[in-house]
C-alpha cells in the first residue's frame, strides 16, 4: 500500500504547469542523515551492516567518500552540527552518488545486495518459502484470505476470488510458494493507476490524493464488511455481495 512519510527523504509533485517536469515526483533528500548513515556504517567491523566496496575499488573513491566530515558550526546564536569538506575545493562526488544511492534503495526497499552466488547461507534459509504455521495450526486453505492492492483496479474497487495467478504482484507470488499452489481466496482493493509509463514504484510508494483520501473511509469500511463476510458466510456470499460494490 502507499506509504504516508518518510523520516529521511520526502515526496513532491512538480505543480508548475509550465514546466517540462510538470507531474512529475520529487524527492527532497535530508543529505545530512544519510552521510551519518553511512559514517556509522564505516564505522562497523567488515560483516552484516557495515560499509564496504568492491575488490579492487581506486583510492579516489575512498578518498571522495569521506572527504567530509561532521563539526560544530555557528548559526547565529546556535551552534549546528553540520557536514563540510575537510578542506577547500576537496572533491566529493562519489560521496553525493552515494547519498543519493543510499536514498534510491531505501525507496525501492533494497536491504541487501549480493554478487553470484555470494549470499551469505542464512539468508538463503530466510529466504526458503514455508507454510509451517498453516500446518502446525491446521488452517484449511478455504479458510485463508489475502488481502491485497492492486493497481489494476480503479481506486477502492474491491474484487474477491477464490484462486487465480499472480498477475505479476510479486506479494502473491511469495504466498503461492509458501502455500505451494495460487487456489487461495484473495480480495483485491483497487489502488488505480494513474501515473506516467516507467513511474509505478514511485506511484505505489506515494501518497493518496486529497481525492483518494477523501473517500477512503468508505471504501475501507466496505473491505472490512467484505471480509467480515467471508468468516462467516464464506466466500461464494462475499463474492455475490461485495464484487463491484
Amino acid at each position: 500500500m502507499k506509504s504516508a512519510m518518510y523520516s529521511d527523504f520526502k515526496r513532491s509533485k512538480i505543480n508548475k504547469e509550465d514546466s517540462k517536469a510538470y507531474g512529475m515526483d520529487l524527492i527532497i533528500v535530508d543529505t545530512g542523515k544519510y552521510k551519518d548513515k553511512i559514517a556509522a556504517r564505516m564505522r562497523r567491523e567488515n560483516g552484516k551492516g557495515s560499509w564496504m566496496v568492491y575488490k579492487g575499488c581506486d583510492e579516489e573513491f575512498a578518498r571522495q567518500v569521506t572527504a567530509e566530515h561532521k563539526v560544530n558550526v555557528k548559526n547565529g546564536k546556535k551552534v549546528e552540527k553540520k557536514w563540510v569538506p575537510k578542506r577547500s575545493h576537496i572533491d566529493n562526488h562519489y560521496l553525493d552518488c552515494s547519498v543519493y544511492e543510499y536514498c534510491a534503495a531505501e525507496i525501492s526497499g533494497v536491504k541487501f545486495l549480493y554478487l553470484d552466488n555470494d549470499k551469505p547461507e542464512e539468508q538463503q534459509e530466510e529466504t526458503k518459502p514455508e507454510s509451517g504455521y498453516r500446518e502446525k495450526e491446521n488452517i484449511d486453505l478455504s479458510h485463508i484470505l489475502v488481502v491485497v492492492d492492486d493497481i489494476a483496479l480503479p481506486f477502492g474497487a474491491i474484487r474477491i476470488k477464490p484462486s487465480g495467478s499472480d498477475a505479476g504482484h510479486n506479494g502473491l507470488k511469495n504466498i503461492a510458494a509458501m502455500l505451494n499452489t495460487q487456489a487461495y481466496a484473495r480480495l483485491r482493493f483497487g489502488v488505480g493507476n494513474d501515473f506516467p509509463k516507467g513511474c509505478q514504484v514511485d506511484y505505489v510508494l506515494g501518497h493518496f490524493s486529497l481525492e483518494q483520501r477523501q473517500q477512503m473511509p468508505v471504501r475501507v469500511d466496505i473491505a472490512c464488511d467484505a471480509i467480515r463476510a467471508f468468516c462467516l458466510s464464506g466466500i461464494d456470499f462475499a463474492m455475490c455481495n461485495f464484487n463491484n460494490k
